[in-house]
């Protein structure tokens, strides 16, 4: 073995750890933004009846932040499931056939999965311009 070829060995495991590592910050990331926003979905409601009760006011806006904060947690509830490969099949028929379907299944499934997805995000865009 040359060292040239000792040091791309060593060059390409480095670059394995650091893909490794930037995967698990990412993964933390998501994860704790996750938290966070369902932390706040269960705090703000609790402030905002405690301020209620004890000050006579609230906190403004508090329940379209709420309704924001929904949003955020199915989306990244959503992503980690995706991550987890944790997601409801839109087909079970996957379970039921040979290894040789099971791809093809999948891609059918991922299909109509990316179909919805484009055609919900036309819609909600056409529903915030208007």
């Amino acid at each position: 073995m040359t060292e040239t070829s000792g040091a791309a060995i060593d060059a390409s495991s480095s670059q394995i750890t650091l893909r490794d590592r930037a995967h698990r910050v990412v993964t933390a990331g998501e994860t704790g933004l996750l938290a966070l926003a369902l932390g706040l979905l269960i705090g703000i409601p609790l402030v905002e009846r405690v301020l209620r009760h004890f000050a006579g006011t609230g906190i403004s806006g508090a329940a379209e932040f709420v309704q924001h904060l929904s949003l955020i947690v199915a989306m990244l509830g959503g992503a980690v499931a995706a991550r987890e490969d944790r997601l409801l099949a839109i087909s079970t028929l996957s379970q039921i056939v040979s290894e040789r379907w099971k791809a093809y299944i999948r891609i059918v499934s991922y299909s109509i999965a990316a179909v919805v997805t484009v055609l919900l995000g036309i819609a909600s865009f056409e529903l915030i311009t208007t």
